[in-house]
């Protein structure tokens, strides 16, 4: 977390905060993010940090004044209250990208087989167009092989900022969700990491490892979390989710189901590929 915190990572702040063992941890932890919101003018996100936080410790003196402050930064928007992080870059849209990986050749049922690729990267260039994404965007995904590497790849055409969230040490990540697909997703995969505009961040580097019990697939759940979070906290309204998905429920925790569920949780835009119809 002191990590997180050196860098003014909210997006990081707010996925620990969930993990805290303690509940006053958390309050303190979005206490604390809703400050670094407030500064950058995201005012309605940090007050639902801070509804939050006051449900857990209502006597919380800093928690009352940050949403009093919010509260009137909120008020004020509409008289073109000044960002107070304008020095640093801040994109005009986030693209989240979650989606299948290309079938294994003794998968029973069909989800993403490989004689669909060409028509999966057609229809997410056409959802690209369509949501106008340009240079002044960023976009975030894992970068496994499949639906991942063709957004990136799609992103990069058009000149949009691609970040890679991960959810393994990179070595590892290579292993389990790039080399099992061919050499030819492996090529791809290091074409498009020599293009990113910053190495890919893992999470047990950046956030620490899982909490203590965690399931097994609890990983994948995480994060999908940590790449929305990283999202939202760029605006809320400027979030959209582009998925390549059959449909189907998760098979386990943190598949594309889930990803869909949390952003239509809160309210966000969801861009869908059915892999059924391509």
């Amino acid at each position: 977390m002191g990590l997180a915190r050196a860098a003014n990572r909210i997006g990081d702040l707010l996925l620990l905060a969930d993990e805290a063992p303690a509940a006053e941890l958390r309050a303190d932890t979005w206490i604390e993010a809703a400050a670094a919101l407030r500064a950058a003018g995201h005012y309605a996100f940090a007050l639902e940090l801070l509804e939050r936080a006051l449900v857990i410790d209502a006597g919380n003196a800093k928690g009352q004044s940050e949403r009093a402050l919010s509260e009137q930064a909120l008020c004020r928007q509409g008289t073109a209250v000044p960002n107070r992080v304008a020095e640093t870059w801040q994109p005009k849209q986030v693209f989240v990208f979650s989606g299948h990986m290309i079938d294994a050749p003794d998968r029973p049922t069909p989800r993403f087989p490989a004689n669909k690729v060409a028509q999966a990267a057609q229809r997410i260039a056409e959802a690209l167009e369509r949501l106008a994404a340009g240079s002044q965007d960023l976009a975030l995904t894992q970068g496994a092989c499949g639906g991942d590497l063709l957004f990136t790849e799609a992103c990069r055409q058009r000149g949009v900022k691609v970040l890679w969230l991960q959810p393994f040490a990179e070595p590892e990540f290579i292993a389990a969700s790039v080399v099992g697909c061919g050499e030819d997703w492996h090529r791809r995969y290091l074409a498009s990491r020599a293009a990113l505009a910053a190495s890919p961040r893992a999470a047990p580097e950046v956030l620490g490892q899982p909490p203590r019990g965690s399931s097994e697939d609890y990983a994948y759940e995480r994060c999908n979390l940590w790449l929305l979070y990283t999202a939202l906290v760029c605006g809320p309204d400027k979030v959209s989710l582009v998925c390549l998905w059959n449909g189907a429920a998760t098979e386990g925790t943190g598949g594309t189901g889930h990803m869909v569920e949390e952003v239509k949780r809160r309210r966000g835009r969801v861009t869908w590929i059915d892999t059924r119809s391509l």
